[in-house]
């Protein structure tokens, strides 16, 4: 008996928070190379930065069994509003993390498996660097909490990169 195959959408949120809230500085996407420059730190202020969130899907998965929309679709057409809407609770774990740290910065790879309602009902940090423990977890209980229109009939997974970063 084969077992249904799990569509897979990658989401790249750059939550660049540039200092979470620094005033007049740019937010970029971060390289893709493994081998990123430093980026200098300064203190934040108190002017909130919008982050950049962008859709980057993966190559199509191999369609579900179950007529899901493991077909390359549109998983979750909701993405990059439900996640913009997140984005202030993220700023709040990052400004707390900030308070103890003013030169915190680092990349985390959220993993969520998203059920046909479009709660999530799992996540996983697939891969943490340069963030604190506590950071992290703030940053899982609010992606926790989100919920999608999903298109899929069966779980589906939805990789979440963020990014933080203080401003040059």
């Amino acid at each position: 008996m084969r077992s249904a195959a799990r569509p897979v959408l990658a989401f790249t949120l750059v939550v660049a928070l540039v200092a979470a809230c620094a005033e007049g500085a740019r937010v970029e996407s971060p390289p893709r190379a493994s081998s990123a420059p430093a980026v200098p730190m300064s203190q934040p202020s108190a002017q909130l930065v919008q982050p950049a969130v962008s859709a980057a899907p993966e190559p199509a998965p191999a369609p579900a069994e179950d007529g899901g929309a493991g077909d390359g679709g549109v998983l979750f057409p909701d993405a990059d509003e439900v996640l913009l809407g997140l984005r202030d609770t993220f700023r709040a774990c990052y400004n707390s993390a900030l308070r103890g740290d003013p030169t915190l910065r680092g990349r985390v790879l959220f993993s969520l498996t998203v059920a046909p309602s479009g709660d999530v009902t799992e996540i996983r940090a697939a891969m943490i660097r340069g963030l604190s423990t506590e950071l992290v977890a703030c940053l899982a209980r609010v992606c926790r909490g989100a919920r999608f229109t999903s298109q899929s009939a069966t779980p589906a997974i939805l990789n979440i990169p963020i990014t933080l970063l203080t401003p040059p």
